[in-house]
C-alpha cells in the first residue's frame, strides 16, 4: 500500500523562502499509473518513482521562483533536502519529498 501525506510550510533555498505544498510518500508510492521526472542533462524518466530519503523533486514554477537547480539544498523546518529531479507534472507550487521513513 502506498502512503502519502499533504502539508503547507515554507522553505528555503538561495536565502529566499516561499510557501510551498508537500507530498512526503511511501516506498510503494504510487500506487497506480506513473511519475515523470526531469533529470540532469536534460532527460526525462518515467515509472513507478519516488524521492530517496534525504531528497526533493520540486516543480518547475517553484524552482523558477527560488531559482534552484538540481543539486542545490532545500531547507524545511529542520530538514535539509537535496534536489535532485524537477517535476513538471504538477498543477501546483509543490515540493515532493520522501523522509527516512516511510510515514512523515
Amino acid at each position: 500500500m502506498a502512503e502519502q501525506i499533504t502539508f503547507p510550510s515554507m522553505v528555503f533555498a538561495n536565502g529566499q523562502a516561499t510557501l510551498a505544498t508537500y507530498k512526503a510518500v511511501s516506498d510503494h508510492y504510487p500506487l497506480r499509473g506513473q511519475v515523470t521526472i526531469e533529470l540532469a542533462g536534460n532527460g526525462q524518466q518515467s515509472g513507478a518513482l519516488h524521492p530517496a530519503p534525504g531528497t526533493a523533486w520540486v516543480d518547475l514554477r517553484l524552482a523558477q521562483r527560488l531559482k534552484l537547480q538540481i543539486g542545490d539544498t532545500l531547507t524545511v523546518g529542520n530538514a535539509q533536502l537535496r534536489l535532485v529531479s524537477l517535476k513538471s507534472s504538477v498543477n501546483r507550487t509543490a515540493a515532493w519529498m520522501c523522509t527516512t521513513s516511510s510515514r512523515a
